[in-house]
């Protein structure tokens, strides 16, 4: 068990997470707000608000307007909140170290855990797979199988003496673990279908720069696109429009493209979106619903969806003179967070309610 070295050290970080919470009175200075996710049905907010080093995860209940958990992170760095169903928060988070009996050098790892709100509990993901280092290499994805959310992770198993990536699947509810697929020596990345299983992996060599995009077409893996001595190479981003395909970004001529890659390995035409800063998912589908473009010194948030575009527009409207970031929404788009930078006032947070009409600023003690 080469994992137990890392994997004890972060699993006591963790219970001690769990149980520090404190008050917010202990705090010398009003903290700052780091990182937002609302729950899928739009009642539930938790917040990263940091203060010095120090950093909590705040979650509250935005309809009665009341904390409902506060946990301290010790000395493990959160990085980002997702949310699988309303009563799971998944956290990722990292500490840097050494691997116990592991040839790997001290670096900055990433784990990730789940809280249930339902039970008060956190527990580190992937804790029950054995032949694992128990850590994260990619950011987790939610996928909703069968009405029940479930959490993507690739980890690294090792397959004889030598670590590769492998993609996990972990039911939050249950937290079993299921293995989906093992990848090779030069796995790169995974990306999960809606349906949950294994839809596109990324090869790369270090050796001879060779990439290598593979689509996975019934139960085998085919070759959508090699390129040798790649120096620069296509990124994968996540779902395409309509969720079946893949939504890939490559330079061209120094101009950012993106292109959607069908099912079975075909690659479409660049689609006629330049100079995309920032491209857009669906909170509860996953596929790509709109992006972030600079129209020349003003910058444009543009949805495919006309009712997403008309709500997004009355999103706007409602802090005029102000730069207005999207950062996290309910699965209908009722209920928005944003990130507000004044001129006059600076930046912060706000949630905004369309179904009925109001808004609400987000400061780090969570008064409304």
């Amino acid at each position: 068990m080469f994992r137990l070295g890392l994997a004890l050290a972060v699993a006591s970080a963790l219970v001690a997470f769990a149980a520090r919470a404190a008050p917010l009175e202990v705090y010398g200075r009003l903290p700052t707000v780091e990182a937002v996710a609302l729950s899928p049905n739009g009642t539930t907010l938790a917040m990263i608000v940091t203060n010095g080093d120090e950093r909590t995860i705040i979650i509250k209940d935005v309809v009665q307007g009341k904390i409902l958990r506060m946990l301290r992170g010790g000395n493990l760095k959160l990085r980002a909140l997702d949310w699988a169903g309303d009563d799971h928060l998944i956290l990722t988070l990292t500490k840097t170290g050494d691997i116990e009996g592991v040839a790997t050098p001290r670096r900055e790892w990433a784990l990730v855990a789940d809280f249930s709100l339902t039970t008060g509990k956190l527990r580190p993901m992937l804790s029950r797979v054995s032949g694992t280092l128990n850590v994260a290499v990619s950011a987790p994805k939610v996928r909703t199988i069968d009405g029940r959310p479930m959490v993507f992770i690739v980890g690294v198993q090792f397959v004889g003496s030598v670590g590769v990536q492998t993609l996990f699947r972990i039911d939050p509810a249950t937290d079993i673990n299921k293995t989906i697929s093992v990848g090779g020596h030069d796995t790169r990345a995974w990306e999960v279908a809606l349906d949950g299983t294994p839809m596109a992996q990324t090869l790369y060599d270090d050796k001879t720069g060779r990439w290598t995009l593979k689509m996975r077409v019934g139960d085998a893996w085919r070759e959508s696109r090699v390129i040798e001595n790649a120096e620069n190479y296509p990124i994968v981003l996540g779902l395409g429009r309509y969720g079946h395909s893949l939504l890939v970004k490559e330079l061209e001529d120094g101009a950012t493209m993106l292109r959607e890659v069908s099912p079975d390995g075909v690659w479409g035409e660049a689609l006629p979106i330049h100079d995309v800063g920032e491209p857009i998912f669906d909170p509860a589908r996953h596929n790509f619903i709109g992006y972030y473009a600079l129209v020349g010194d003003e910058g444009r948030y543009t949805f495919f969806d006309p009712q997403d575009q008309k709500i997004w527009n009355a999103v706007a409207k409602a802090f005029p003179g102000q730069i207005v970031r999207p950062l996290s929404s309910s699965s209908d788009h009722s209920k928005i967070v944003v990130l507000v930078d004044s001129p006059t006032e600076g930046r912060g947070y706000a949630l905004v309610d369309m179904a009925h009409a109001r808004r609400r600023g987000l400061r780090a003690n969570m008064s409304t």
